[in-house]
């Protein structure tokens, strides 16, 4: 289980170096309104990728579930159904494309030496959607058989073609064009080995469209209706900000919201990584009936997320905008510093929630009332954003996400323990209680060291990092865990340290 999560840990961080580098690096080369476009093109385009309809996550499934009670007919026909499903997505996702190519040049103002750089990006990017989901069904069997560290491996080697060939091109060139053109370039090579992966490893999946039966594309789209609206209260949740921001205070102000929310968006993605094997593994659990065994998983990746989370926001709570500042440049600091911080606190009890209990539910087959809520929390988003905009700014952004992801974070918990027979009080005093008091110990140490150190420079804030890191191990050996019902936090150190 670490092992598999180690992997996808390696993949994102991969991703978050690619985003480090790249990030301040095409803010000074295309300027503030060109990356700012950009932005603006991804969060509308990005919208295609709800035509997926929720078929990535059920792939996995059902996928494992037939593996793992050796159904070869019923795997055939799980993979002969989401071949022609997936067919029919790139169909239409390349058709609404087009729609929404002219509601960009229709509703939202680019500035105008940058016009039709930014309908060729556009075009690139519909076609990058199309390619990605094209790879998402391969990645999906994979995920299945939790084949985990050869997609990451294939992800990496994705992550480090794109940041050369963007430098190069962008070096050579400084377009927007260029940002849509390297990853609809490279994505053809990693959906090309993804499948060679699955022929390999897995000879007994066929792809045959005469396997496809309407009952189970009915079955898979009672499921993936509800992941297709959890994706759509994503997209409206995560990726909607640009066209509120771009639309009210314009695409010059996008990247002072993008640049703080990208790190918080950073640490939900390596929390997603345990998402990623929670769902197939609790779905294996729940097939056997094994409730107890359910129960502790639960409990104890839901403390390990809501620790790397401390780990991750009590840095970027009080070094964040100096982190910003010396990333990006000084302008950067105090707007986009503010947003992080409200941002931020908001995820320390959403991304817990996000990472263990959503996937758990998913994978028992409760996706239901979370994904109501979810898309209730959304769309609560979305209007808040757009009432408070035009009124307190950027940060009226900010407040418009962060609420609306409390509640979702508080119904979820309540539900999930629910269906695991959980009280909540014990959930919480096992979860929280602990991990909250270290936090606040490793904060006031932090807030300590960074006055007595220069944190506008980057070695103040990488001895910054380095000191909490120490400290949260300290006293997360000696308190935290200390005498843990569901883990040996040292003994599975010794074990790692051991193995490498």
């Amino acid at each position: 289980m670490l092992g598999k999560i180690g992997s996808n840990w390696a993949a994102i961080a991969a991703s978050v170096v690619v985003a480090y580098i790249l990030t301040p690096f095409s803010i000074r080369v295309l300027g503030d309104s060109g990356y700012g476009t950009w932005l603006l093109i991804s969060s509308i385009a990005g919208y295609l990728q709800l035509l997926t309809l929720g078929a990535p996550m059920a792939s996995v499934r059902y996928v494992a579930k037939y593996a793992a009670e050796k159904d070869q007919s019923g795997l055939d026909t799980t993979v002969g159904t989401f071949y022609v499903m997936y067919l029919t997505m790139v169909l239409l996702t390349l058709t609404s494309g087009l729609v929404l190519f002219f509601v960009f040049q229709r509703v939202w103002t680019v500035p105008a030496e940058i016009v039709q750089a930014s309908q060729w990006a556009f075009g690139l990017f519909v076609l990058y959607v199309a390619l990605i989901m094209v790879q998402q069904f391969p990645n999906g069997i994979l995920s299945a058989y939790q084949d985990f560290v050869a997609i990451n491996l294939v992800a990496i080697s994705g992550f480090a073609l794109k940041l050369g060939l963007t430098i190069s091109l962008l070096t050579w060139k400084a377009s927007v064009i260029v940002l849509s053109a390297v990853p609809a370039g490279v994505t053809p090579l990693e959906v090309t080995a993804l499948w060679i992966l699955v022929r390999r490893r897995h000879p007994e999946i066929h792809f045959r469209m005469c396997d496809f039966r309407i009952y189970m594309l009915k079955r898979v789209l009672s499921f993936s209706a509800y992941v297709l609206v959890l994706n759509l209260g994503a997209q409206l949740a995560f990726k909607t900000n640009a066209m509120v921001i771009g639309a009210f205070l314009g695409v010059d102000s996008v990247p002072f919201f993008a640049v703080a929310n990208s790190l918080v968006l950073y640490l939900t993605e390596f929390i997603i990584g345990i998402a990623a094997v929670v769902m197939p593994t609790t779905t294996a659990l729940h097939s056997k009936g094994d409730l107890d065994q359910l129960r502790n998983f639960y409990l104890r990746w839901s403390k390990i997320a809501y620790s790397l989370t401390l780990l991750a926001g009590v840095y970027l709570l009080v070094a964040g905008p100096d982190f910003i500042g010396w990333w990006i440049n000084l302008s950067y600091r105090r707007p986009s510093g503010n947003v992080l911080i409200v941002l931020m606190l908001s995820f320390l009890i959403f991304l817990p929630i996000r990472g263990v209990a959503q996937p758990m539910l998913m994978g028992i087959g409760k996706p239901r009332l979370p994904t109501i809520m979810f898309i209730g929390a959304a769309v609560l988003n979305l209007a808040l954003s757009i009432a408070l905009a035009p009124r307190l700014g950027l940060i009226g952004v900010a407040v418009g996400a962060a609420l609306p992801n409390v509640l979702y974070a508080i119904g979820v918990l309540v539900v999930a323990c629910r269906e695991v027979d959980l009280s909540i009080s014990h959930f919480i005093r096992y979860t929280f209680f602990r991990t909250t008091a270290g936090a606040i110990l490793a904060a006031i140490m932090l807030y300590w060291f960074s006055r007595a150190i220069d944190m506008h420079r980057f070695w103040g804030l990488a001895a910054a990092g380095v000191g909490l890191l120490i400290v949260f191990t300290g006293i997360w050996l000696a308190y935290v865990y200390h005498d843990d019902p569901y883990v040996d936090l040292g003994a599975s150190l010794r074990q790692v340290w051991e193995r490498s």
